[in-house]
């Protein structure tokens, strides 16, 4: 399973910097071009002057930034920094019921509104819910993907949302896609957040479940990889 950008016209450019959240200045054949980052952590391992990166046309004529960064070399890997991609790849597994800790659900619904957060996906069968969160995960350290690269409120009100469904009787997952397939093993990143690892572990108390996978960007696409162990 794959989400392809092959008719983006993808480029290879080098990273210079990030003027600010959501803007990228790179260098396209010698000439300066900005991008949009879709991706709002800090990616400070990643986005280094120099880097190599993939960068495509914007869909729309109407943009200020007429390219989106989609990916970032770190050494022999390619890491996707699109959390919509993420997004999408997870969908469709979802929707083929190709996740086998979540293959029984066939009903597949998106950004379900409850209590203060809007949840990523709510599935469903026979009158049986589950609710899952999706964060993806650009950060690998000797091997750990660690979530997230900055503190975070609202993924520490999610885990809270999430814990409160699961002791009100429903289902409830935390899925950490890793967006690069160098990773072999997912911890929360007590250092950046030490408040969001306090609740994720609050929230697997209460009976939370939580998945983590690896992906690879190979062939302009971002590809499904395996499954890895979570240490608490």
């Amino acid at each position: 399973m794959a989400v392809s950008v092959a008719d983006r016209s993808l480029r290879v450019a080098r990273f210079r910097e990030r003027p600010n959240r959501f803007l990228g200045l790179v260098e396209l054949q010698g000439q300066p071009v900005e991008c949009h980052i879709s991706d709002s952590g800090r990616l400070r391992e990643l986005l280094r002057p120099g880097a190599e990166v993939l960068i495509a046309k914007a869909a729309s004529a109407r943009r200020r930034t007429a390219y989106d960064l989609l990916a970032v070399r770190a050494k022999a890997v390619w890491v996707c920094v699109a959390p919509r991609l993420a997004s999408r790849l997870v969908r469709q597994m979802l929707e083929q019921q190709r996740v086998p800790e979540l293959a029984e659900y066939s009903r597949v619904e998106v950004e379900v509104p409850w209590g203060h957060s809007r949840l990523d996906f709510r599935l469903s069968r026979e009158g049986e819910t589950c609710w899952v969160e999706l964060k993806s995960c650009t950060l690998v350290v000797d091997g750990e993907a660690r979530f997230p690269d900055a503190p975070t409120v609202r993924g520490q009100r999610q885990m809270a949302d999430l814990a409160a469904l699961r002791r009100s009787g429903q289902r409830a997952v935390v899925f950490f896609l890793v967006q690069r397939p160098d990773a072999q093993r997912f911890a929360p990143h007590d250092e950046i957040d030490p408040a969001f690892g306090a609740a994720l572990r609050a929230a697997a108390g209460v009976g939370v479940e939580i998945l983590a996978y690896t992906s690879r960007w190979q062939n302009a696409a971002l590809r499904w990889g395996q499954r890895i162990p979570v240490c608490l």
